[in-house]
């Protein structure tokens, strides 16, 4: 049975994902209300509950070895993120979608390499540049922005 995934960090990237979970189907871009975007403390995407904020990513359908990969990836491997499921705005809908949130909330810096990960994933996804000005290039350092 599959499941939905709704990634916002390098996991947007399909070449990623498919390395990764290799039975995963890219729905969309979709849209988690009611959060915000950051890079926190370890260095890493994360997302922090935050009232009249949205978080921009790809939703996957995935299989049950998909989610055993990303479990062991703990999506940055930290192996600090928890699994959620949260409601996600995809093509006028709400549903259902899994999400690995990390219980580390202070804001921090990308690596130089990561934020052009992290870029990489956004244009890969689709997500437009007016989303990339407000919610992330200030957690990513000028070389990578």
């Amino acid at each position: 049975m599959m499941k939905l995934y709704f990634a916002y960090g390098s996991n947007m990237r399909k070449a990623q994902m498919l390395e990764r979970c290799p039975q995963s189907r890219r729905a969309g871009v979709a849209q988690l209300d009611n959060w915000r975007w950051i890079v926190d403390a370890d260095g890493y995407a994360n997302i922090i509950a935050a009232a009249g904020d949205s978080v921009k990513g790809v939703l996957y359908e995935i299989g049950y070895e998909d989610e055993t990969a990303l479990n062991l990836f703990g999506e940055s491997g930290t192996g600090s993120y928890t699994k959620r499921s949260l409601p996600v705005l995809f093509n006028g809908r709400i549903l259902i979608a899994l999400c690995y949130v990390n219980a580390n909330t202070a804001e921090g810096m990308a690596t130089p390499e990561y934020g052009q990960e992290l870029l990489t994933a956004f244009a890969d996804a689709g997500v437009d540049n007016s989303y990339l000005e407000k919610n992330v290039r200030r957690f990513l350092p000028a070389r990578a922005a």
